[in-house]
């Protein structure tokens, strides 16, 4: 039987540290990995300016964040709050995904 194991976490005491060098330039896919997310989720966040624009941008493939930028956005405090979900607009999503 083989197993696999995920390499990105290495163990020390009791928690998980992470061992992953991201990129100072990151492409969608790659900002989806870094803030556990999807890529719908981030474009939809991009779109509604809830996270910074890509600083380049020549074509939909070739889009890159800057991690400085996505660190400093992340880490303000009206910012951390925003991007935490609330329930009221989970329920509403839900809601009109449904077609209430």
């Amino acid at each position: 039987m083989h197993t696999n194991f995920d390499t990105n976490y290495s163990v020390e005491a009791t928690c998980l540290t992470p061992t992953r060098s991201w990129p100072a330039m990151m492409g969608l896919t790659t900002l989806a990995e870094y803030l556990d997310m999807s890529t719908n989720s981030v474009k939809k966040l991009v779109a509604i300016k809830e996270l910074p624009q890509p600083v380049l941008d020549l074509s939909p493939r070739l889009r890159r964040w800057s991690k400085i930028q996505i660190d400093e956005h992340i880490t303000s405090p009206a910012q951390a709050q925003q991007l935490a979900p609330r329930m009221e607009d989970i329920i509403k999503l839900n809601a009109t995904k449904r077609g209430e």
